[in-house]
């Protein structure tokens, strides 16, 4: 009987002993995507009837919110181009033998919009920034680009 009472209470403990079901991972953070352009519009034309272009930076993320911000407004006929690390887009803006580079690059969380004076005979010259638009933290680009 003593053998028995011993069983059963060795049962009973390990009835009563709880094992912790595994707790899974949480699932990683997924980066927040974020589709990036440079949209260029027609800025009409100056008093000497000289061309204008109207440039934003669209910053659409992925469930919808959309933030259009103007960089400006520049002389000449804007066109994308392709762009090349660092720079992730680019535009240039072209008027009789002068015009303007508009270059996109991150900067950690962070878009810069800088802008460079071009002329034919001096080159390009420093360029300027002229914006800035945070992001989410770790976001994933989607770059709306010009067609190579």
């Amino acid at each position: 009987m003593r053998l028995s009472a011993l069983s059963l209470s060795c049962v009973a403990w390990m009835g009563c002993a709880h094992t912790p079901e595994p707790v899974a991972a949480p699932p990683p953070e997924t980066a927040p995507e974020v589709t990036v352009s440079l949209r260029i519009l027609d800025g009409g034309v100056n008093e000497q009837d000289m061309p204008r272009s109207n440039l934003a930076l669209a910053v659409i993320a992925a469930e919808g919110s959309r933030d259009v911000t103007p960089i400006g407004t520049y002389l000449g006929v804007c066109s994308h181009e392709t762009a090349h690390p660092p720079d992730l887009l680019r535009a240039n803006c072209w008027w009789a033998g002068a015009g303007h580079h508009i270059i996109v690059r991150r900067q950690n969380n962070r878009l810069i919009v800088r802008v460079a004076e071009v002329d034919e005979e001096a080159g390009e010259g420093e360029a300027q920034s002229v914006l800035e638009v945070g992001l989410p933290a770790g976001a994933e680009l989607r770059l709306v680009t010009a067609p190579d």
